[in-house]
């Protein structure tokens, strides 16, 4: 199996599988030969492995289970990164429009990345698992 796919997938032992409904994508392998029967929906896989414990052939079988991806949100992203001491970046607020009434100072002072505040650490790093 390829080093990128075994990251995604774990191994459980085909009598573990069978006859409960898979929530995610499996494949089933005969360890025996090396044999590797493709990707499975949830209910396909569950039925064969049913099928396989009943007329005993589950032993010389490996099911390799999917894990879950966890997704980032995508509007965070783009506001938000991690800085090299492991806290959260942003940018701050007044600075899109009506700049004319501020003094360049501050206008400087905009330009430089802010933090985000510690209450909100958890929050953003839930969004940005890979951050």
């Amino acid at each position: 199996m390829p080093k990128a796919e075994a990251s995604r997938f774990s191994p459980c032992s085909a009598r573990s599988v069978a006859g409960r409904c898979l929530d995610k994508n499996a494949y089933v392998t005969l360890s025996s030969v090396g044999l590797r029967l493709g990707v499975f929906s949830e209910r396909l896989a569950a039925r064969f492995l049913s099928a396989l414990t009943r007329i005993g052939g589950a032993e010389r079988m490996e099911v390799w289970i999917a894990m879950a991806k966890m997704k980032t949100h995508k509007g965070a992203a783009k506001r938000f990164g991690r800085t090299a001491s492991g806290k959260f970046r942003r940018g701050k607020a007044f600075r899109s429009h009506l700049l004319g009434s501020k003094t360049a100072k501050r206008k400087r002072g905009l330009r430089q990345p802010g933090l985000a505040s510690d209450k909100d650490e958890k929050r953003i790093a839930r969004m940005l698992p890979y951050a």
